[in-house]
């Protein structure tokens, strides 16, 4: 019974400790959680060219790389640029040149088969006003294509 009272007062004590920048224990502030998806987004964008670049055996110096980001994604680009060349420091793709391409968000309506432009993330047909909605573009993240140096 005392060390049920006493885990109880431990884990009291913990949820409300906070670390050397002011937070609780157990808790990841929004801005961290941004950086840490465009961070990982980053990473998985590197291992792709990283990879491409080495073909035939040889490994090319990446000078061009061409994504295209939907709006849906939600992806900071200035955060995802600036976590790309952290990350591809003293690798083949370091001081590559981003470039972006936006997709925009659409959708068509499965109820009346017409696609249109989907404004302000209403998800509403504006034809038949129906909620019955597939995102047809505006949700993709991927590589283009990529320039290597020979």
């Amino acid at each position: 019974m005392d060390t049920a009272k006493e885990s109880l007062r431990s884990l009291r004590h913990c949820s409300t400790r906070r670390d050397n920048k002011g937070f609780s224990r157990g808790r990841i502030p929004l801005e961290y959680l941004v950086e840490m998806h465009e961070r990982s987004v980053a990473k998985n964008l590197l291992d792709i060219v990283l990879h491409n670049a080495n073909k035939d055996g040889k490994k090319y110096k990446i000078k061009t790389i061409n994504i295209v980001i939907g709006q849906f994604t939600m992806i900071n680009e200035d955060l995802l640029v600036d976590s790309f060349y952290q990350l591809s420091q003293s690798t083949l793709a370091e001081n590559a040149t981003i470039n972006i391409t936006h997709s925009p968000l659409e959708g068509r309506c499965q109820d009346c088969q017409r696609k249109f432009k989907i404004d302000k993330n209403v998800f509403q047909c504006p034809f038949c006003n129906s909620h019955n909605i597939q995102i047809v573009s505006g949700d993709e993240l991927f590589v283009q294509d990529i320039e290597l140096l020979c």
